[in-house]
């Protein structure tokens, strides 16, 4: 017996435990339909589907079909049950908006993720449970994580929703499998990865393990960035994205001699977040003469409040959202942005990252980052299928911090890779 042929047979694939859909709405596209019909019939299911591909849409066909059977909860980031409220309209679907646990009715009802932890009391009652941008399984020691996985242990139907998983984090992909009930992330580790030294941070596959760990992944999942990845038969149409232009704007902080770097290695965290808060009027005064450059809607991202503050100053009529604004006013900021009443956004990637259409922008403004997910996520706002126009992220930063962007491009590389062994047959 091959080693991958024994680590299959001693995986942990999902039984099937759900149904039959049946009819599912006519305007969903064939692709759609597909994936929705498989989530429904395993019962417990993940769609790693690329963004602007109508996830939203398989979300809700999902919850119509099981709330047949009793109330499901969509559990969305922040303002995003307002968009998926609106394209529910749009679609035939009646998604009923809670604030409270007392507002859960039967049916298909929807609840911003910061307030989930409020209904405990309720969770008993819900046949099914959808985790959209369910990359907040991601992390592994975090207050939601947890609180999600414990909560929903006994709710008969999960669906979480996500861009394809981070590359290089693989233990997202074991906290998804322990949403679903497949497997705990220790099973998944003790079965699939080793790690290097005493290092026990660092996972990584076993060697002869690696076609075996991607065949498990698809038995409960289903991968995919364009119809035809599911079906050769499937039509693309409409799913050809705008050139994504990527813009290096690098500033000196007399730390390099004739263009070279005193310091070429990686930086560490607390380092770089030196850099960057010594760096913030240098930025600013560069993000603003990108904006003077091309007026026009723009979304700014910055990961320190004093950043957000001096941004705010230098970009008239911009809007600010601080983490700690309360639920209802970070709601109204990004409302009237959506509306297009305020045209310059400066936010955060944990606030505003995930699950969001922001279409009607095609530039914005990034730092470097170590975290490949925050910046992915962040472009997808604006890069993803409905987007016309070519979208321009201008990467602002001093030349000191181009190894964390260089990290950055290799992350991207890396994820090209993942995509292509989860998308394999």
């Amino acid at each position: 017996m091959k080693y991958e042929d024994f680590i299959a047979s001693k995986a942990k694939f999902m039984r099937k435990q759900g149904f039959q859909p049946s009819r599912m709405n006519s305007r969903m596209r064939a692709d759609q339909k597909l994936v929705t019909r498989t989530a429904l019939e395993h019962g417990r299911y993940a769609i790693f589907a690329d963004c602007g591909l109508g996830k939203t849409i398989d979300e809700l066909e999902w919850s119509k079909q099981v709330a047949k059977r009793g109330p499901v909860l969509i559990v969305a980031p922040l303002c995003v049950s307002v968009q998926t409220i609106a394209m529910g309209k749009e679609f035939g679907y009646d998604v009923n908006l809670c604030k409270h646990p007392q507002d859960v009715k039967d049916g298909m009802n929807i609840v911003n993720i910061d307030r989930l932890q409020n209904f405990e009391g309720i969770i008993d009652k819900l046949t099914g449970i959808c985790i959209d941008e369910s990359s907040i399984l991601k992390s592994v020691d975090g207050k939601m994580r947890t609180f999600i996985l414990s909560a929903f242990r006994r709710t008969p139907f999960r669906l979480a929703c996500t861009a394809t998983a981070a590359p290089n984090d693989h233990m997202e992909f074991g906290n998804h499998a322990e949403f679903l009930g497949v497997c705990t992330r220790e099973e998944m580790l003790a079965e699939y990865f080793t790690h290097d030294g005493g290092e026990t941070s660092k996972w990584r596959i076993k060697g002869h393990a690696q076609e075996a760990f991607w065949r498990w992944v698809n038995s409960w999942s289903v991968t995919y960035r364009k119809p035809s990845d599911l079906d050769p038969k499937f039509s693309d149409e409409g799913f050809v994205l705008p050139k994504l232009e990527i813009h290096q704007h690098l500033l000196n902080d007399k730390r390099v001699v004739s263009g070279i770097l005193f310091d070429t290695g990686g930086i560490d965290l607390s380092a770089h977040r030196d850099i960057r808060k010594n760096s913030i009027t240098q930025r600013v005064d560069k993000v603003a003469a990108l904006v003077d450059a091309e007026p026009g809607v723009w979304v700014h991202w910055c990961e320190l409040n004093s950043e957000g503050d001096a941004l705010i100053d230098a970009l008239d009529g911009a809007q600010q959202l601080k983490g700690s604004d309360d639920i209802d006013k970070k709601e109204e900021i990004l409302t009237a942005f959506i509306k297009k009443q305020c045209k310059q956004l400066v936010t955060k990637y944990r606030i505003t990252g995930f699950g969001l259409n922001f279409q009607h922008c095609h530039n914005t403004s990034l730092g470097a980052t170590h975290s490949f997910e925050q910046v992915y996520q962040a472009i997808k706002r604006f890069h993803r299928f409905g987007q016309k126009k070519r979208v321009n992220a201008h990467f602002v930063m001093m030349d000191s911090e181009f190894t964390v962007f260089q990290n950055l491009q290799r992350k991207f590389d890396a994820n090209e890779i993942q995509h292509a062994a989860l998308s394999a047959d």
